[in-house]
C-alpha cells in the first residue's frame, strides 16, 4: 500500500543504531531527529538540532512509505522537540504503529493529551528537566495527567539537587505506580557511583540509565 499524506515534517537526520536509553536501550532502532526545539536547555548536547542548520523537509507520505520498505521493530521520534510538529507527526505514527513499537522523546512542555488514548507500542519518553537545565520552569505539570502505564518520565541529573527534584516531583504526581520513572546522568558532569548510590539508598522505584550511546560510541559522534 502506497500513502498519499502532503504534509510535511522538518527534519535533521535519520539513522540507525543502538538505543541508548529508555527502557528498550541496547535494541535496534531507527532514529529519526525532527528539527526545532522550544528549549534551550544548558546541558544541551544536540543544538544542531534547533539551530540554523540545514533540515530535509519530506511529505509524510514520503516518510511512511520509505519505512514501509523495510518494516523496522523499533522507532524513535528525538529532537529537538517532536511535538512542535503535532499534526504530521501524528498522521506518521498513526500508520506506524501499525507495524512498529513507536518511541517518541518529548521534553515535557508540550501537552501530551493526544495520545492518551494511543496504543500501547507508542511509548512516550517525557524528558522532565531539572534544575541543572535551567528550563525547569517550563515544565506542563498537567501533562502528568495523561502519563500512561507504557510512557516513562526520565529526569538528567547533574546534581543532588536535580536528584531530590525528580524524587518530589515522583512522588508527588504518584509516577512510581502509574508509569516507568528513570534519572539518566549529564554524561561528564556526575559519578555514576554517586547517583547509583542514591538511587540505592533513596528510590527503589527509579531505573538509573546511561547514554549507551556516548559510551559506545563516544561523546562527540553524530548520527549515533
Amino acid at each position: 500500500m502506497t500513502f498519499k499524506c502532503e504534509e510535511q515534517l522538518r527534519i535533521i537526520e535519520q539513522f540507525y543504531s543502538i538505543q541508548g536509553e529508555s527502557t528498550f536501550a541496547g535494541l535496534p532502532c531507527h532514529f529519526i531527529r525532527l528539527h526545532g526545539c522550544n528549549l534551550r536547555c544548558a546541558y544541551c548536547d544536540t543544538p544542531y538540532a534547533y539551530n540554523d542548520e540545514k533540515f530535509a523537509l519530506l511529505s509524510t507520505a514520503e516518510l511512511i512509505n520509505s519505512y514501509m520498505e523495510n518494516l523496522p521493530k523499533l522507532v524513535e521520534f528525538t529532537g529537538g522537540e517532536p511535538l512542535l510538529q503535532m499534526n504530521p507527526l501524528i498522521d506518521v505514527c498513526r500508520e506506524l504503529i501499525k507495524y512498529s513499537t513507536v518511541l517518541i522523546e518529548t521534553n515535557g512542555t508540550i501537552d501530551i493529551s493526544p495520545f492518551k488514548l494511543a496504543p500501547a507500542n507508542l511509548v512516550l519518553v517525557m524528558d522532565v528537566k531539572t534544575p541543572s537545565s535551567k528550563m525547569e520552569s517550563k515544565i506542563c505539570y498537567d501533562n502528568f495527567k495523561h502519563i500512561r502505564p507504557v510512557d516513562e518520565v526520565k529526569f538528567v541529573v547533574g546534581t543532588y539537587e536535580d536528584f531530590q527534584f525528580a524524587k518530589q516531583i515522583i512522588e508527588t504526581y504518584n509516577l512510581q505506580s502509574r508509569c516507568k520513572p528513570m534519572c539518566s546522568p549529564i554524561f561528564g558532569q556526575i559519578e555514576l557511583p554517586d547517583l547509583a548510590g542514591w538511587v540505592l539508598k533513596e528510590t527503589p522505584y527509579m531505573r538509573m540509565q546511561v547514554q549507551l550511546h556516548k559510551i559506545i560510541y563516544g561523546v562527540e559522534a553524530r548520527g549515533v
